[in-house]
């Protein structure tokens, strides 16, 4: 039998269905047959397009593999929107819906609650009722806990792995702050001013070192990053010495539609203006390849 892929314990995003845009936190994994669906379950199943297999698992039970074989069923994960002891009940949403959250999803989702928040409060609208906006309430402490979380982990990440400077303009910087976040958890140092340089340092000499000293540079590129002379002197610095040296390698984001800088007009940039998920995924594909390289030159096992 075919093994399914586990889905450890973490923040999800719904991406579609009535929860869509949700952030949940996954249970357990569940296969449920097509008769024990519920019909608001059948229904949005199969308007979203959920995919039927046949009975694939292989639980300790000898017995309910032959009473499930060949039966279709939904590969569904259990999940809470919120932390499992707070919320009124679990869910079961279908894997294909569920991916991991960044801090985009993170952070959308918490303007959307505070705007719901919001609109029921003073026009009683926004929420069907108050069982709803008390589930709101739930998931929102969860999203907090989950933001704050990763913005531990990023200020921790081991100094010793390779540095990746984020140059950007100053009015793109909350976009920046979620990139690194998510690059964080994928296990990337990043060196970003407004962590790095403390009161009384040379904003001058401590930009200059890190340029000197960064792996890799990744460029966001945005009008306003076009606009800005000390961007374009960072990221110029160390191009030319890529050029000389063949490192360290630059890596353009464009996060908005902009003009791209004909210099680097030749290098694959990767594309958050359209889709963040995709943008992110792309990026993250590229940097760890570069990684597991560099670790192959020096013989570290990865």
């Amino acid at each position: 039998m075919q093994k399914r892929d586990i889905l450890q314990t973490q923040a999800l995003v719904v991406t579609a269905g009535p929860h869509k845009g949700r952030i949940c936190e996954n249970d357990d994994d569940a296969f449920l047959l097509e008769d024990e669906l519920s019909a608001s379950e059948r229904n949005w199943f199969k308007r979203c397009g959920a995919e039927w297999t046949s009975f694939e698992n292989d639980p300790d039970d000898p017995d309910e593999v032959e009473s499930h074989r060949n039966r279709r069923g939904i590969d569904c994960e259990i999940v809470t929107f919120g932390r499992y002891l707070q919320c009124r009940g679990h869910y079961y949403i279908p894997r294909q819906f569920l991916r991991p959250a960044s801090m985009k999803d993170l952070i959308s989702r918490l303007q959307e609650i505070s705007e719901l928040t919001v609109s029921f409060s003073l026009l009683k609208e926004g929420f069907k009722n108050y069982k709803d906006a008390f589930d709101a309430t739930i998931e929102y402490s969860y999203i907090v806990d989950e933001v704050w979380g990763r913005e531990n982990m990023a200020k921790q990440i081991d100094s010793r792995r390779q540095k990746i400077f984020l140059c950007h303009a100053s009015p793109d910087k909350y976009f920046v702050r979620q990139v690194r976040n998510d690059l964080a958890r994928a296990g990337h140092a990043t060196w970003m001013d407004e962590f790095e340089i403390q009161v009384g340092d040379s904003i001058v000499d401590k930009i200059s070192l890190a340029t000197e000293n960064a792996d890799s540079l990744i460029l966001f590129l945005s009008t306003a990053a076009n606009e800005s002379a000390w961007v374009r002197k960072e990221w110029q610095s160390v191009l030319m010495r890529y050029l000389r040296s063949g490192s360290p390698k630059i890596y353009p984001v464009k996060i908005e539609a902009c003009d791209i800088p004909s210099i680097i007009a030749d290098i694959r940039y990767a594309d958050f203006s359209e889709s963040y998920t995709d943008g992110l995924e792309n990026l993250l594909k590229s940097l760890s390849a570069a990684v597991n390289s560099a670790n192959e030159s020096k013989g570290v096992e990865t």
